[in-house]
């Protein structure tokens, strides 16, 4: 960033350096999210250079979805924070398109637009309203993206992503969601198979079999072999990243959806029950603020007989969230009956 400030004072109309220096603060921005830091200042630093950039060369299409790129960072950053992002999104998309309409075969610019619509579908969700609209931009952008270029793992995991979400609308709408997961499951193998170590890949696509598991069991079909397919996918993601924890979360998930399959067929529900609190203490040790992982784990225990086990995680849950999840007193004072007012 020095560097390319003194760049800048040397020669101010060197539209390179603004670019690159606007990169930097994006990269800088990355940097602090990993750490737990704030990057919006980051953010806005580059999203200014990368303005200087362009009223310098207009015609430039990479600075545009420079800019682009760090108004969607940055609107992802206000989200996490409890602020609304949609002007953000919206100058992100614009900035996108103002790429593309400078370079038409710029593929990761539709990509980049992609997650953007992706976001704007979140927004949607959280609000209550229809995601449908900004999913299939979102899919149209990686279908043209993909056109674009066929070997491209990103662009097929976003279009899984988008078709998931967008399957999660239709069964939210009273709609088989199941040929959309299918399709996602596609677009993850398809990824998959052009970069076999993509952690968030698998874990990803084992999310879908999750849910697909989930829809066959409401439909009357028998969801273990998905469940399966869904756990061996977030094992992959694990020996990859043993560290991830959605893989954990998903993969207990299964788990435990699995064990219930088992108990409706006359089976035994232990076996999976055991192996998803497993799972949500490993989680406990790696982000001991997650409160869902010690209620979950305290709500199986609870199913398998122990109210007595489940009382401390619920106490814990508790501590951490407050008054945020009412349901979890609730939950606490039935373990602590049924455990003898231990």
């Amino acid at each position: 960033i020095a560097d390319y400030g003194e760049a800048i004072r040397l020669n101010a109309r060197y539209a390179d350096a603004w670019a690159n220096r606007a990169i930097a603060w994006s990269g800088r921005a990355e940097a602090e999210t990993a750490r737990g830091g704030d990057p919006r200042e980051s953010l806005s630093k580059a999203i200014q250079d990368a303005g200087h950039a362009i009223g310098l060369r207009p015609e430039i299409a990479l600075y545009y979805n420079t800019r682009g790129q760090a108004r969607r960072m940055l609107g992802q950053a206000e989200a996490a924070r409890g602020v609304d992002p949609s002007a953000t999104y919206d100058g992100a998309i614009e900035d996108f398109g103002k790429a593309i309409e400078r370079r038409p075969s710029f593929a990761f610019a539709y990509n980049n637009r992609a997650i953007v619509w992706l976001g704007k579908g979140d927004i949607a969700v959280a609000s209550g309203a229809d995601p449908t609209q900004a999913l299939e931009k979102a899919i149209a952008d990686l279908g043209e993206a993909l056109r674009l270029n066929p070997n491209y793992p990103e662009a097929y995991n976003n279009r899984g992503n988008a078709r998931h979400d967008l399957a999660l609308a239709r069964r939210a709408a009273g709609e088989d969601a199941r040929p959309l997961l299918r399709e996602s499951i596609a677009d993850f193998g398809q990824a998959l198979t052009r970069n076999p170590r993509f952690a968030a890949v698998y874990n990803n696509r084992g999310f879908a079999w999750k849910d697909l598991g989930d829809d066959e069991a409401a439909q009357g079909e028998d969801p273990r072999p998905t469940y399966d397919k869904a756990i061996a996918d977030c094992t992959q993601a694990l020996s990859i990243n043993p560290t991830m924890l959605p893989a954990l979360s998903n993969r207990a998930a299964a788990h435990a959806e699995r064990g219930a399959a088992e108990a409706a067929r006359g089976g035994d529900r232990r076996d999976g029950y055991e192996k998803a609190i497993e799972d949500f203490r490993r989680m406990i040790a790696l982000a001991p603020g997650s409160w869902q992982a010690y209620a979950n784990a305290g709500t199986l225990l609870e199913q398998l007989g122990r109210p007595e086990e489940a009382v401390p995680l619920y106490e814990k849950a508790l501590s951490i969230v407050g008054d945020g999840y009412p349901a979890l007193g609730e939950w606490l004072a039935r373990a602590k009956a049924a455990a003898g007012g231990k």
